[in-house]
């Protein structure tokens, strides 16, 4: 039987958009959900004397957040179908928690939009959407939700959907799909509804079920990150290297760079979990003996000659800024890229993108809370990486703050 392929998608947008009923109802409909779960959640109904469940809390899975009435985490579930399989990120949308929106979507296929149809495309949703795009997701699913709110009115469909398009003209995204739906009640969550006879797409389930998933990992080039050596290989007098192939394949006999010192040496022995091993591909862990000692220490990257990364003091880049407190150009940060941390600052910041009007204000000198900046930074030893659209592994980053240790930024290498 042919294995499933898996669909990463997390969902965003503004406060009570309802994406956490939409991923409850998601669940329920399409019987994902075990039984003693939805046992439990009817007994709950039953005792409040609710004549249905609260979707929402088979999501909203902190007490404190049920408490609160808002989602203030990510919450990942797994479900799948005849089709495929599926990973969900439950991003909140509160703007403070733009953050978790970006550690919900970074890894993800598509990203589900959530437009109130009241309310219709507000400061939020095109926030979301924009770091969507920095972050290389390629398909968005516009749901205008709470059609049943607006008697599923095709004109206030029609408007959001005209209205979104032409201020997405500027997304780095290959395709927007736009399902009038009602996670309350259903309307064409999992099936098509009656409701909406003049909508002419399918269900949001067949939308995931058939949308195009292209291989992320076409960037090949070999790219093995150090996290650990050992000071002595069992029965040699060289290092033994713990690594993760992150790109490409490394096998035995063949000559690797530790990519800034530009040492060369030849891999003479490879081990993965089953034992010494001729190769071991992307994206598995290996122990690494080099038949010489290069000086290869945590936080390296190997590489082969000809398909070498780029090394540099300087990086330009996207970060969205998740301090709390204020940046300023030359605070101390540290970044941590891979397994590698150098002291680092931001010795400019070229602009400030306004998610509204795509504006770029060239004239900010610190980042506030949920900035999304394009930035110089300067570090204090020479870094190795790759443009984040040549891989997402090793062309992004974290800040960290180095007194607080909170990581304050994320961050996409142009």
């Amino acid at each position: 039987m042919k294995e499933k392929d898996l669909l990463k998608f997390s969902t965003a947008g503004s406060v009570d958009d309802g994406k956490s009923t939409l991923i409850g109802r998601l669940l329920y409909d399409s019987g994902s959900l075990p039984l003693d779960q939805i046992e439990a959640l009817e007994k709950k109904a039953e005792h409040k004397g609710d004549d249905q469940i609260n979707l929402a809390e088979i999501t909203d899975g902190l007490k404190a957040e049920r408490e609160q009435g808002i989602t203030i985490d990510v919450a990942y579930r797994y479900f799948s179908t005849e089709l495929r399989k599926f990973i969900i990120a439950d991003t909140p949308g509160h703007l403070e928690y733009t953050r978790n929106m970006v550690t919900g979507t970074s890894t993800s296929d598509a990203t589900l939009i959530l437009v109130d149809a009241r309310n219709g495309i507000v400061d939020q949703s095109r926030r979301h959407a924009l770091v969507a795009s920095l972050l290389g997701v390629k398909h968005l699913v516009v749901c205008v939700n709470k059609m049943d709110l607006v008697n599923y009115s095709k004109e206030v469909f029609d408007d959001i959907q005209t209205k979104f398009l032409f201020w997405a003209e500027q997304l780095d995204v290959e395709k927007v799909s736009f399902i009038p739906i009602s996670a309350l009640k259903g309307d064409n969550v999992v099936r098509k509804s009656e409701n909406t006879n003049w909508y002419k797409g399918v269900s949001l389930l067949d939308t995931l079920n058939t949308l195009e998933i292209k291989d992320s990992s076409t960037f090949n080039d070999l790219r093995v990150s150090v996290q650990h050596v050992d000071k002595l290989a069992k029965g040699s007098n060289l290092a033994l290297i713990h690594s993760l192939v992150l790109h490409g394949e490394i096998s035995q006999n063949e000559e690797v760079a530790e990519v800034v010192s530009g040492n060369l040496a030849r891999v003479n022995q490879l081990f993965d979990l089953n034992g010494e091993a001729l190769n071991v591909p992307a994206p598995l862990t290996t122990k690494i003996v080099l038949d010489s000692d290069i000086g290869v220490k945590r936080g390296d990257l190997l590489a082969k000659i000809g398909s070498l990364p780029k090394i540099s003091h300087s990086l330009t880049a996207n970060v969205c800024w998740m301090g709390q407190e204020p940046l300023k150009i030359e605070n101390e940060l540290i970044l941590q890229l891979g397994t590698k941390q150098a002291l680092a600052h931001i010795e400019k910041i070229n602009y400030v993108l306004d998610p509204l009007s795509f504006n770029k204000d060239e004239l900010r000198s610190e980042l506030r809370l949920n900035d999304i900046a394009e930035v110089k930074i300067r570090t204090s030893e020479i870094v190795a990486y790759d443009t984040y659209k040549e891989s997402k592994k090793t062309g992004s980053f974290i800040l960290i703050d180095p007194k607080t240790k909170n990581t304050v930024a994320g961050g996409m290498i142009i």
